[in-house]
């Protein structure tokens, strides 16, 4: 995997991603896409994310993978959200 070096992609990655998370996000914390870090290799794109104090309940996994399946159903990225650990 390497680093989108084109920035208008990166943050278009980066966007889309967001909007997807922002649809559902959880009621008590925040998913919010490292704009910075958007990587890519043949046809998929990993996006970090991260969420305040490392949160990880079974909503935030839930979120990932349907915020997932919409940007490839419906859009036909092949994203995967990927947690940070630790800021």
């Amino acid at each position: 995997m390497t680093l989108v070096a084109d920035s208008t992609e990166r943050a278009r990655i980066a966007t889309v991603a967001q909007e997807a998370l922002n649809r559902r996000q959880p009621r008590d914390y925040r998913i919010d896409v490292d704009p910075s870090s958007v990587l890519h290799e043949d046809d998929w794109y990993q996006v970090l994310v991260k969420t305040p104090n490392d949160v990880r309940t079974d909503e935030f996994y839930d979120v990932l993978a349907q915020a997932e399946a919409e940007l490839q159903d419906e859009r036909g990225l092949n994203i995967l959200l990927v947690p940070v650990v630790g800021d």
